[in-house]
């Protein structure tokens, strides 16, 4: 059994580190004292659909690394399929249709080749539903090591918020300084640009002018870097600074309300404070 204690302040200092060198250094030593012989933690801060972004930590060997970064394997890793579709931890032992396809049996080969023996990847999602995981591997795979991982996972579950929480706090400022947070009406008029509504049907909505409406588009391209609306809408989602306003901006007005009928509803000018704020 791990002292309960003890894991835990181990986990906590790791909030002192000040660098993802650091901080990869630190996650090292202490899985290792606690017998796990590797670990891989990754972050998709993409801003992209196309040219991923992954801030990662792990222990695993460079070759191996550099090949699965150089062949685009996390499109087709099934441990990172599964952090994104689930949300409880997966024991690789216990997932017989992990490998469903040739290429996912492939990286799975690829990680047993590396060293890793029984395993665990807890799935994580960062604040904007970023998906991110952590997975711990022992050596061999014997029932002591399965044994070990059943006994941490209570630990595990908070070393993987943790590590998630330290990288984003030593990777939020220069992850991509070309974009700027948008402000409320920015992300609503982006919400409900999304739903294909036009500038004068933002206005009508959001009880503003299509000029306003346009305005504020025009200044979340500037600051998410974006060349046009739908860009903005893409980048702005990625980011993790639209998807809570487009529910939100329902809620405000009815859920029974269709916005599209809604248009000629004088009520639409007449909502709270925060509806009626100038621009």
């Amino acid at each position: 059994m791990f002292p309960h204690a003890p894991v835990i302040e181990r986990i906590e200092l790791l909030n002192r580190l000040s660098t993802l060198e650091r901080l990869n250094i630190g996650l090292d030593a202490l899985l290792r004292e606690y017998g796990f012989a590797f670990y891989f933690f990754g972050l998709d801060q993409s801003l992209s659909l196309v040219r991923p972004e992954l801030t990662s930590l792990h222990n695993l060997p460079a070759e191996w690394f550099q090949r699965y970064l150089a062949e685009h394997q996390m499109h087709s890793d099934p441990t990172v399929r599964y952090a994104r579709e689930h949300a409880l931890p997966l024991l690789w032992r216990d997932a017989d249709d992990l490998a469903s396809d040739p290429p996912a049996t492939q990286i799975l080969q690829g990680y047993r080749d590396a060293g890793l023996g029984a395993a665990c990847t807890l799935p994580l999602k960062a604040p904007g539903g970023a998906p991110c995981w952590l997975t711990l591997g022992c050596d061999s795979d014997d029932q002591t090591s399965h044994a070990r991982l059943h006994e941490f996972m209570p630990f595990a579950l908070l070393l993987a918020t943790t590590v998630l929480d330290c990288c984003l706090r030593l990777t939020r400022p220069a992850a991509h300084p070309e974009t700027v947070d948008l402000n409320t009406r920015e992300r609503d008029c982006l919400a409900w640009a999304s739903e294909g509504m036009t500038n004068a049907e933002i206005g009508a909505v959001l009880g503003i002018s299509d000029r306003t409406a346009i305005y504020h588009i025009a200044s979340a391209c500037r600051k998410l870097g974006a060349r046009n609306r739908q860009h903005a809408v893409t980048r702005a989602m990625l980011s993790g600074q639209l998807g809570g306003s487009a529910s939100m901006t329902r809620a405000r007005y009815g859920k029974q309300r269709d916005p599209a009928r809604s248009l000629s509803t004088p009520r639409l000018h007449t909502g709270d404070s925060a509806t009626q704020s100038s621009p």
